[in-house]
């Protein structure tokens, strides 16, 4: 049997994202201890997406962007306990925050499902 991994789960919701107007960062947590400096935060979820509603005039509302998390999750993975602590504070903020798994099925093809059910999607993707 083929094990699914999470980074072709990400690339594929990746791909998905981007061929509807999103800039994904993939994101880590990154730690300079000799210059003293720390990118990220532990627990933070894979992805982060980025779409501005101003539909490319920044003029009009330079403020104004959707703003998409997803963490991915081969089948089977476990989310940590740090992961699950960014989560909560975050959606308590008032982050959107998709988790495979649990908003989707850990697959391409169900976090496309999901998400031409969530009204974000602009253009039809096949």
């Amino acid at each position: 049997m083929l094990k699914v991994k999470e980074r072709d789960i990400n690339a594929g919701i990746r791909s998905i994202l981007e061929l509807d107007g999103w800039h994904v960062l993939m994101m880590e947590t990154v730690s300079r201890r000799e210059w003293g400096k720390f990118t990220g935060e532990p627990g933070m979820p894979d992805m982060l997406a980025i779409r501005y509603s101003h539909g490319g005039t920044p003029q009009s509302n330079p403020a104004c962007a959707e703003v998409l998390w997803i963490e991915g999750k081969a089948p089977c993975g476990i989310v940590g306990a740090k992961q699950s602590l960014w989560h909560s504070t975050e959606l308590a903020r008032g982050a959107l925050i998709w988790l495979a798994g649990h908003d989707f099925a850990a697959d391409v093809d169900s976090f496309l499902e999901h998400y031409r059910k969530s009204g974000l999607m602009r253009r039809r993707i096949d």
